[in-house]
């Protein structure tokens, strides 16, 4: 681990991480000076300082005589990095060169400060589109109402005119107070936040979903916001992250415990998860969720703090889905010979008890058989043929449903080949033993260079990753001469 200290003593608070494609890490959050000041640091892959990244690895930035603060980092795609938060009473959004020093072609001097009409804006988090664009969220006030904020800024600084008024978004206000503390991006370029939402008796996890446009997205939830409760009690959201298979995960506080919910991607929650869609885990003291993350498989990591007289850190690892794929592979006729070739067809099933996101399926050819990309065909999805192997991004494999693929090889050299698939999704395997099938396919020399099939039964299971395998034997065909 890297112990960050500033020299000369100042405390440190790091809010938000995030990594370069060459494996450095940037942290982002708040240093005490003479006032609260923007703080970075960023570490090589093995964990030291960066000595080329501002001063020895530590940047500080002062924007106001006010408490400036970093909620947020991001990188944009040329490799610059963005920080969202708040200074003062005002959103900010900031950009630094990859040396650390502040980027002047953004906004002149590297910083832009955007104000609603309150005393009470204040920037929590950010992220970048794939466009450069930037987003910043946080709590806004208008008009003596509390709600979520949005702003959106041009790769230049300046306010982006096409999004919501001016560039900002306010709302929906909250009977309460409001604070959108998570931003998160949707492929489809929907935006999602997710914070603190008072119903006017207590606070709620609140998520709301905007077009990218800046309006509230009225397919969402109720007219674009869902709240959750947990009891009678003050809950908040901390962190939030979207799954491959676009279902929301929010993490923070609820009955001063570690809650989670998970939500379906029109907002409502997921019944499959925890109880009715939320958990609560009890760590002995007051404990709170401040980040969450998603593992390859699926599972759901989250850091929590936890205060029974001293503040502890605890990491926290829950299952995701589970789902039960099945890989079947059958052949469309009953012989080829070296020339020919034959048509197979894949299908991937699913019986629950959830559906299957990032659902992918490689069938790797072997050498002596050439896969025609012509005759890719699939009934959901896409596939495609790279280096004679055969891949398939099927997406989103729903509970009950199947998905079929067809192709064709054609026999190019004698011999026997063992051919396989499989399936892979993010879903957890509730049964160590990955299902299994099986199709033989024999081909020998015959009279009137006939060739003959057999199959083998196929076998199934519940499994996140299945396999499934092909021998081919190909062999010369002629007339038998008759004596």
């Amino acid at each position: 681990f890297q112990i960050i200290a500033d020299p000369n003593g100042s405390d440190i608070d790091l809010r938000a991480l995030t990594l370069q494609p060459d494996g450095k890490i940037i942290a982002a959050g708040t240093i005490d000076q003479s006032s609260e000041d923007v703080f970075l640091t960023r570490l090589n892959a093995d964990g030291s300082m960066d000595a080329g990244f501002g001063n020895q690895g530590q940047v500080s930035t002062v924007v106001s005589p006010s408490t400036d603060i970093a909620g947020g980092v991001a990188l944009q795609s040329d490799g610059k990095i963005v920080i969202g938060g708040q200074s003062g009473a005002e959103f900010l959004a900031a950009r630094y060169l990859s040396d650390g020093s502040l980027d002047p072609s953004f906004n002149n001097d590297g910083v832009a400060l955007t104000d609603f009409d309150g005393a009470n804006d204040f920037g929590r988090d950010v992220a970048v589109q794939e466009d450069d664009k930037i987003m910043v969220t946080g709590q806004a006030q208008m008009g003596g109402a509390t709600g979520f904020g949005l702003v959106r800024y041009n790769p230049d600084g300046s306010l982006d005119t096409s999004f919501g008024n001016g560039g900002k978004v306010f709302g929906p206000p909250a009977p309460g107070t409001a604070n959108a503390v998570s931003v998160n991006l949707q492929s489809d370029g929907n935006i999602v936040t997710g914070g603190l939402f008072n119903n006017g008796l207590i606070g709620d996890f609140g998520i709301a979903r905007y077009l990218g446009d800046g309006s509230l997205d009225g397919s969402f939830g109720n007219n674009g916001l869902t709240l959750t409760s947990f009891g009678n009690m003050e809950s908040d959201i901390r962190a939030m992250i979207i799954q491959d298979d676009g279902f929301l995960v929010a993490c923070g506080t609820g009955l001063n415990r570690v809650a989670l919910a998970r939500y379906h991607t029109a907002g409502m929650l997921d019944s499959s998860f925890g109880n009715d869609g939320t958990l609560t885990t009890d760590l002995g003291g007051d404990a709170a969720c401040n980040g969450v993350a998603l593992q390859s498989d699926g599972k759901i990591v989250i850091a929590a703090k936890m205060e029974f007289g001293t503040e502890d850190l605890t990491l926290i690892r829950y299952l995701g889905n589970t789902a039960n794929l099945t890989l079947v592979k059958t052949s469309s006729q009953d012989s080829v010979g070296i020339g020919g070739s034959v048509g197979f067809s894949l299908t991937v099933a699913n019986d629950g008890p959830n559906d299957a996101g990032g659902t992918w399926v490689l069938d790797e050819i072997p050498l002596g058989l050439t896969l025609d990309p012509n005759s890719l065909n699939t009934n959901q999805g896409s596939c495609i043929a790279d280096q004679n192997n055969l891949i398939c991004d099927l997406g989103i494999l729903a509970n009950g449903t199947n998905a079929t693929i067809n192709y064709s090889v054609s026999a190019d050299t004698l011999g026997t080949f063992i051919n396989s698939a499989s399936v892979t999704a993010q879903a957890i395997n509730e049964d160590p033993n990955v299902a299994s099938a099986a199709l033989t396919i024999t081909v020998t020399e015959a009279v009137g260079g006939c060739a003959l099939l057999t199959t083998s039964p196929q076998a199934s299971g519940w499994f996140a990753l299945g396999a499934l395998g092909l021998v081919l034997m190909v062999l010369r065909f002629g007339h038998r001469s008759m004596e």
